[in-house]
């Protein structure tokens, strides 16, 4: 199941996605990453999924394990950060 901009805590993610089959659910923030600073970019996903809470929904839902990801771009480069 995916879900995209879904409301969760006090925000939206960018995209939530459960296997309920499994119980796994990923939370998952896109940033664009200005000048190229993926780093900062990466920071500022994961404090916005940890600040407005879009775990809650996953764990509403019975997810068991939950994966955050932040996945920002920067013209044609991007980077994928899994934690």
């Amino acid at each position: 199941m995916i879900r995209s901009n879904q409301e969760s805590g006090p925000g939206c993610c960018d995209i939530l996605l459960m296997v309920p089959g499994d119980r796994i659910g990923c939370a998952i923030e896109l940033k664009y990453a200005e000048d190229g600073a993926f780093d900062a970019a990466c920071d500022e996903a994961f404090r916005q999924i940890d600040e407005k809470k879009y775990i809650d929904y996953l764990q509403q839902e019975c997810m068991e394990t939950i994966y955050t990801y932040a996945v920002v771009c920067y013209k044609k480069s991007c980077k994928v950060v899994c934690r």
